[in-house]
C-alpha cells in the first residue's frame, strides 16, 4: 500500500467562500479572445456571484453582501494571494479593496448597469 501524502496546514484551510465562488463562474469567462466587457467582470450582487459571457451564465452562492462588478481575474489574483485573514471592502461603486496581512490591493469595478444581467437564481 503506498504511503499516505502529507498535506500542509494551508491545504486544510477552508476557502473563502468567494474564491470557491470565482474559480466556478471563470469557467464562462475562458473564452479571453472575445473582446465583450462581460467576459472580464463578473456581478457580486444579492448574495451571489454571476459571469455571463452572453450566452451562458453561470452563478455561485457567496456569504458576502457586495453589489458590484469586479474585473474577474484580477479579483481571482488578489484573492489567490491572500495568506492570513482576508479584509473585502467596497470603497464604492468602482472599486473593491482587498487586505490580508501585508497584501494590499485594489479592484476596479464597473458600473452594474454597464453589464448585461442575467439572474442566477431559478
Amino acid at each position: 500500500m503506498a504511503p499516505r501524502k502529507r498535506t500542509k496546514a494551508a491545504d486544510k484551510e477552508p476557502k473563502l467562500s468567494l474564491a470557491v465562488a470565482l474559480d466556478f463562474i471563470k469557467l464562462a469567462q475562458a473564452d479571453k479572445a472575445n473582446d465583450l466587457i462581460a467576459k472580464s467582470h463578473c456581478r457580486l450582487a444579492g448574495n451571489y456571484a454571476v459571469a455571463f459571457d452572453g450566452v451562458l451564465a453561470m452563478g455561485h452562492p457567496i456569504e458576502e453582501e457586495l453589489n458590484l462588478c469586479p474585473q474577474t481575474f484580477r479579483l481571482i489574483d488578489a484573492l489567490s494571494r491572500c495568506k492570513k485573514a482576508v479584509s473585502i471592502t467596497q470603497l464604492d461603486g468602482e472599486k473593491l479593496a482587498i487586505k490580508s496581512g501585508n497584501f494590499r490591493a485594489v479592484i476596479p469595478c464597473l458600473n452594474p448597469a454597464a453589464l448585461p444581467y442575467a439572474n442566477a437564481r431559478p
